[in-house]
């Protein structure tokens, strides 16, 4: 009976914490309720100075996805003359399978560390018109000066990604295009509240 009230008693923490809002302040903290984080690959190489990514964290409420962008280095609103637009440019490209076709694409132009645009687009495409633009729609973007990032996107807008699928994120502000990448699943909340109660479980079993 009490691993039985541990068990649920892990799922509802889990569950409640899933669906508190992370604040979009363009800061990864403690307190802003994000349920899961993608680690960074290792081993990149290095592309000279500027932002590479740390982790990717996520968490969902009803309405939203939202994600965390955590940041190393120093902010430069173009590396060099070969990054896109003349801006550091995060890529988040969903989909419904690992390394399946893309279902929709968000592609967020930081110009300066207090200006930021964010448009979410069906097409891999550069010049393909956003379906969803910051300031216009659901999507809110926030970033700070040493390059940390929040987006909020509306579950609405995810076509059949439903809230179970995987992305794959680059990040360019030095001209290579491919300095910094981050990919991994992003689960839906009931999958990650199951297995948080399975490490409960364990844990109440290593007791015993």
């Amino acid at each position: 009976m009490k691993l039985s009230a541990t068990l649920l008693m892990g799922l509802f923490l889990l569950s409640t914490s899933a669906f508190a809002a992370p604040i979009l302040d363009g800061q990864i903290l403690p307190g802003d309720a994000y349920t899961g984080q993608i680690f960074d690959a290792t081993g990149e190489g290095s592309y000279g100075a500027g932002l590479d990514i740390a982790g990717l964290s996520y968490s969902f409420d009803s309405t939203y996805v939202y994600f965390g962008l955590a940041t190393t280095g120093t902010f430069s609103a173009h590396g060099s003359d070969l990054s896109i637009d003349g801006a550091t440019v995060f890529d988040l490209n969903m989909t419904a399978t690992s390394g399946g076709p893309l279902v929709q694409k968000l592609r967020v132009y930081m110009t300066s560390p207090t200006d930021v645009a964010a448009g979410l687009y069906t097409s891999n495409s550069a010049f393909a018109s956003p379906i969803w633009v910051a300031g216009a729609g659901d999507i809110a973007v926030a970033e700070t000066v040493n390059g940390g990032l929040e987006i909020r996107l509306p579950l609405s807008q995810l076509g059949n990604l439903g809230t179970d699928f995987y992305v794959r994120g680059q990040l360019d502000d030095t001209g290579e295009y491919g300095d910094d990448v981050i990919a991994g699943r992003v689960p839906e909340p009931m999958t990650m509240a199951l297995l948080g109660m399975g490490g409960v479980a364990l844990l109440a079993r290593r007791r015993k």
